[in-house]
């Protein structure tokens, strides 16, 4: 009759009467409980057969289920088939792989009081065949049988694996308040945990649950998740909670829901399983040890075998942050730089103009690493500097991905167009993030990966011409690349400098700024022509001269290499702009003016040698 609201009353009626519900009854009390009183056996057979028989109309009622499991799970009384592995039928079980409206009374295998077609003629004729053959046990039995093994027997008998096993046959409403009270449970919103193993057990055996009844229920995953997805993001705002364990079993199994999902390619639900697991991400970015290994070889896994599949931003955003993981643990770090590896190689059959920023990140974070090996950080700095091809193979073919089929419609968010109206920012966008992370990789402790990202930069930035790049582009990269390395390495080793023992580390960073000044020449005569039409070539300029000016003042130990560079380097300089007729001496010559003053402040003899005056 559809009265879900007077079942669920029933159910925690019911549940009561197990006895399963006192959180302070050991063991052994009760094991004499369902020993010593039928009352116990009954009411527990009931809620498990009502289980199995009406679940659909089960709505709130689920929540107490939960809980006599999480007790029965606790004491040790759950069929081993409820361990997390895969839900089979015991041989000595009826068959239950039957819609869960037919059913009927298949799930106590009672061999009394069956009608004329095999089955109990009722609720009641179950329960009287129940006690009958309790009375038939106790006389067969030899003594030799436990207490224990009796009641396991029992349990076993009650089918309730073949609640979650047969999930699909439940209709959306009842799953979701399913899912809602494993949910709750696995937060421990319903029971309080009595140790952290505690806490870790219930987390992992409620997210087990929670896996067993959503894959097989993945060809309708849009019409119950959402709800699930509301559920965590409820859980994750309620006071005091920083569970790790929660934390840790969410993303191991959204993880391996989310490679089930894939399979189905539907983006929809791909974002929303996705957004779900960022839910997880931000109750506790810095997840613990313990699980760290787990997750990052699930994350790596849905890439190597994945990867192709993945069609949303959220999809990828989520994978690599979880991968990343492993950047700063030594036993997963191996995994994540396998996958990331695979990622990045195959000639970019992998990245897509969706997902390369992120691996761009993700490679720095590996890179950068104190587990990375220089091996290792070296290969993932050519990673990232052989991707320049392939943006210059977006840059003209239109910016779309080489094999659209990978990411059918993912470009256009990358598309924006600057003020001209050409969308060459979106190269741009993604040769920025580019390089600012080998800028980064150039500011590291270990001297041979910062000398090394150096180099790349410069092979970058000689590519970097067949990208279309604007004026103004070009100087803003110029100015977050360049001038920014220059600026933090000459402030470390001023640093080094004048702090006690550093003498070494000062020299170590001294011969990475001479290579980012020489980076620095170089890169601004290659791009003279390009930027000296611009509005703001004049400002610019001044700003490459503030830098050597800077180097000329750094007092570094008494070390006169940097000072010895930066004339070269301006020589080299106003050489080019002189041969392009940039630096000319004339008349009311604004940039010829300012260009003689600063010379004369930074390296008077240059200025005499290439700016004296007529």
């Amino acid at each position: 009759y559809k009265f879900e609201d007077v079942l669920d009353e029933l159910l925690a009626m019911l549940c009561k009467f197990t006895t399963l519900l006192n959180p302070f009854s050991s063991l052994e009390e009760t094991l004499f409980s369902f020993a010593e009183d039928v009352k116990p056996k009954i009411a527990t057979l009931t809620v498990f057969t009502i289980a199995n028989k009406f679940g659909d109309s089960i709505r709130s009622g689920w929540r107490n289920i939960v809980d006599c499991l999480l007790r029965l799970k606790k004491l040790k009384l759950l069929p081993p088939s409820l361990s997390g592995a895969e839900v089979e039928a015991p041989a000595d079980r009826l068959d239950l792989d039957v819609p869960l409206h037919s059913r009927a009374e298949s799930c106590v295998v009672l061999p009394l009081n069956m009608n004329s077609e095999g089955r109990f003629s009722s609720l009641m004729g179950k329960f009287t065949a129940f006690l009958s053959a309790e009375s038939n046990d106790e006389r067969m039995s030899t003594g030799s049988r436990s207490i224990i093994d009796k009641t396991l027997q029992f349990i076993n008998q009650c089918c309730i694996d073949s609640i979650f096993s047969k999930a699909k046959y439940l209709d959306d409403d009842s799953l979701q308040h399913l899912g809602r009270a494993l949910l709750m449970a696995a937060a421990g919103r319903t029971q309080k945990f009595t140790s952290p193993l505690d806490e870790e057990d219930t987390a992992g055996f409620c997210w087990d649950l929670i896996v067993m009844i959503t894959v097989p229920n993945l060809n309708r995953f849009m019409s119950f998740w959402p709800a699930f997805h509301e559920y965590l993001a409820m859980t994750s705002q309620l006071p005091i909670f920083a569970s790790c364990p929660f934390v840790e079993k969410s993303l191991c199994s959204l993880l391996n829901i989310s490679k089930k999902l894939l399979l189905q390619s539907d983006s929809q639900s791909e974002e929303l399983i996705f957004k779900s697991l960022q839910v997880i991400w931000r109750i506790d970015g810095q997840v613990g040890d313990a699980c760290c290994e787990e997750i990052t070889q699930l994350a790596a896994n849905v890439l190597i075998e994945d990867a192709k599949k993945i069609q949303t931003e959220f999809g990828w955003q989520s994978v690599l942050a979880v991968l990343s993981m492993g950047a700063r643990h030594p036993e997963a770090f191996n995994d994540g730089i396998e996958a990331l590896i695979f990622l990045m190689s195959a000639n970019g059959a992998y990245l897509t103009s969706t997902n390369y920023n992120m691996c761009i990140e993700t490679a720095f974070s590996f890179a950068a690493s104190k587990v990375s090996s220089i091996e290792q950080s070296k290969q993932l700095i050519d990673l990232m500097a052989d991707s320049m091809p392939l943006l210059i193979s977006w840059h003209h073919c239109g910016f779309a991905d080489p094999d659209s089929s990978v990411n059918s419609g993912s470009s256009s968010s990358f598309a924006i167009q600057d003020s001209s109206g050409s969308s060459t920012s979106c190269t741009t966008t993604m040769f920025m993030k580019l390089v600012e992370n080998l800028r980064k990789m150039c500011l590291i402790r270990r001297e041979e990966i910062r000398n090394y990202a150096v180099s790349l930069l410069r092979r970058c930035f000689v590519k970097a011409e067949e990208l279309g790049l604007t004026s103004s582009a070009f100087m803003l990269c110029f100015n977050n690349v360049a001038f920014a390395m220059a600026d933090d390495l000459l402030e470390k080793a001023v640093e080094y400098s004048r702090r006690e023992n550093s003498e070494k580390e000062m020299h170590s960073t001294e011969g990475t700024l001479i290579l980012s000044m020489e980076f620095l020449a170089d890169t601004y005569v290659q791009f003279l022509p390009l930027i000296s039409t611009s509005s703001g070539f004049k400002s610019f300029w001044l700003g490459v001269l503030r830098r050597m000016d800077a180097c000329i003042m750094a007092e570094l130990g008494g070390s006169d290499s940097l000072k010895i560079l930066v004339q070269d380097l301006l020589r080299r300089m106003i050489i080019a702009m002189k041969e392009r007729n940039i630096l000319m001496q004339k008349e009311d010559n604004e940039l010829w003016d300012v260009t003689v003053t600063q010379i004369l402040k930074i390296a008077p003899a240059v200025k005499d040698e290439l700016l004296s005056e007529n």
